[in-house]
């Protein structure tokens, strides 16, 4: 068994197991992956050994088991699925489901705004809604949570709350540390800093070892949070 297998073992169900896991069977699922109504796998082991994702691409993984993987936290998603639009078009049908996530991503991106980090592309200066920034925003996410790329990256993926969570903690701190340069933060910007890179531990996922290397939670948390706490460090010594 590959660390590959061990990590997918543990944090994913393959497709029948998957299906059972949701009360539906494999005709179903397939019905609902293709309509677009519930997240695709987060990873796909394909029989040439190489594992795939629609986060990290494809990458060499030999000796891995093949399969389609799917987290199991998203067992309510299928089933408000299934609860939601039934006897109408699948276009309808997508539209209905699509509306009710954007409705409640909204309602929590203006939430964030309002307490975590400023989003400039759906407010404006006097906090005014603007609706096209708003909508732009919640088909990224939407696509992203139909493409199962929050299966990979973020521990609760089945909570609309947390993936907006995720995605304004990650540009909080891509801000932070793109717009000042190390030496010139302040202790309080690096007090804010260093609280968000953990409050994003706590949203996101451990990652595949395979994906590790290249993910947000290595780039933007654990290769700089030593240097953090460690001039954090020095500030209090100094003082």
């Amino acid at each position: 068994m590959t660390q590959l297998d061990d990590y997918l073992q543990h944090y994913f169900l393959p497709a029948p197991a998957y299906a059972a896991h949701c009360g539906i069977d494999q005709s179903m699922l397939r019905t609902l992956l293709a309509e677009g109504l519930i997240p695709a796998p987060s990873y796909i082991v394909d029989s040439t050994g190489r594992v795939h994702s629609k986060v990290f691409g494809s990458m060499e993984a030999a000796g891995s088991k093949a399969g389609e993987f799917f987290r199991p936290e998203y067992q309510g998603w299928v089933k408000f699925v299934l609860d939601t639009g039934a006897g109408q078009t699948s276009h309808l049908r997508q539209a209905q489901i699509k509306a009710a996530f954007c409705q409640q991503l909204s309602a929590e991106l203006q939430r964030l705004h309002q307490t975590l980090w400023r989003l400039s592309d759906c407010f404006d200066v006097q906090d005014q809604r603007i609706e096209s920034g708003m909508q732009q925003r919640c088909s990224q996410i939407w696509n992203a949570f139909q493409n199962g790329t929050f299966g990979i990256c973020v521990a609760c993926p089945d909570s609309i709350a947390q993936l907006a969570l995720k995605e304004v903690l990650q540009e909080k701190m891509n801000s932070l540390i793109r717009d000042t340069a190390w030496d010139q933060l302040t202790h309080q910007q690096l007090s804010t800093l260093l609280a968000t890179m953990e409050r994003y531990e706590q949203v996101t996922m451990p990652f595949s070892p395979l994906d590790y290397p290249l993910s947000s939670r290595y780039h933007l948390v654990d290769a700089l949070k030593p240097q953090v706490t460690e001039r954090l460090r020095q500030m209090a010594h100094a003082d």
